[in-house]
């Protein structure tokens, strides 16, 4: 079969054989051991297009081996995540409650936010033994969430507002370092020494970025002295709850 074809997507029963298949293959006693990966999947490629129906487009090694990629991805972390859901012990959590909170637990890895997408071939490949604990260890974005399961508080609501809470944390510490890395460049303008520069119209640019600098943190000063005089004395003289002093 040519490789340069780009192949279609696969369909649901496409993906099925192929898990099928893959099972079968590096499973086998006889043909799964000493075998190059090269050989694997030609086994597989050949597999395959012998066990397809007539509507099934012909696929080639290359094709398959980057569809079983993806597959094998999701259900590695998917499995991952049932693990750490059943070390909590949740009671009278049934298989299905258990999977349901796996699947909300990895749709805050930011590599599977849009969720698990192959319940098709779930069943075949859950119980494949390569599968067993690679990504059961908690991350560290995690940790809340794992908290409020561990409670009993396993609502899928108040996990997406943990996971929002997250992502805010994540948004603020990011535009902190870009203030701080913006500040630092301001900070190399103020210490220029313009009276090294020769070119009078480069003089005069770094002159004007430095006057906007300066008026710009004077006008912050300002406003941060304002905040705290307003914070400090906002009840006084005035109806606020809480104030000893009388309305004027």
């Amino acid at each position: 079969m040519d490789s340069s074809i780009r192949s279609t997507n696969y369909a649901i029963e496409e993906d099925k054989l192929l898990c099928h298949v893959y099972l079968d293959v590096s499973q086998n006693p006889i043909i799964g051991i000493n075998q190059s990966k090269e050989q694997f999947w030609s086994r597989i490629e050949e597999a395959y297009n012998v066990g397809k129906s007539e509507r099934m487009q012909e696929r080639n090694k290359r094709s398959m081996q980057c569809r079983m990629q993806v597959i094998l991805r999701a259900v590695r972390k998917l499995c991952g995540c049932v693990s750490i859901i059943e070390k909590l012990n949740p009671s009278g959590a049934s298989e299905e409650d258990i999977l349901n909170r796996a699947k909300d637990l990895m749709m805050q890895d930011k590599n599977f936010t849009k969720g698990f997408k192959f319940d098709h071939v779930w069943p075949i490949l859950k119980e494949m033994e390569k599968f067993s604990a690679e990504d059961s260890a908690p991350k560290e974005g995690h940790r809340e969430i794992l908290s409020v399961l561990q409670q009993g508080r396993s609502d899928t609501r108040e996990m997406r507002m943990l996971a929002l809470q997250n992502e805010q944390k994540k948004i603020s510490l990011r535009q902190e370092q870009l203030a701080l890395a913006k500040h630092q460049e301001e900070n190399k303008i103020l210490y220029i020494d313009v009276s090294t520069i020769g070119d009078p119209v480069l003089r005069q640019i770094v002159e004007n970025n430095r006057a906007r600098i300066m008026q710009k943190r004077e006008e912050e000063r300002r406003q941060q002295e304002g905040n705290s005089f307003g914070q400090y004395f906002g009840d006084i003289g005035g109806s606020g709850s809480g104030s000893d002093f009388p309305n004027y």
